[in-house]
């Protein structure tokens, strides 16, 4: 399944990117140097889910915020 096998390499591809080290998502410059370095892969592997731009930008959105909110 072709699907299947997009959101396989994409998820692949956010997870191997390496994030710089000693960043602290407790500060907020550091979250949103996070969030700079992640906004694209994230959009990418959701968009692959939705197949759809609008809804794939609300998601990662959503889900930066919710991770905010959760520190």
């Amino acid at each position: 399944m072709l699907v299947n096998d997009e959101k396989v390499m994409h998820f692949t591809a956010i997870r191997e990117n390496a994030v710089k080290p000693g960043l602290d998502p407790l500060v907020n410059e550091d979250f949103a140097e996070l969030v700079r370095i992640r906004h694209r892969d994230l959009l990418i592997y959701a968009y692959a889910l939705v197949r759809d731009d609008a809804t794939a930008q609300d998601i990662v959105q959503d889900s930066f915020v919710a991770a905010y909110d959760s520190l």
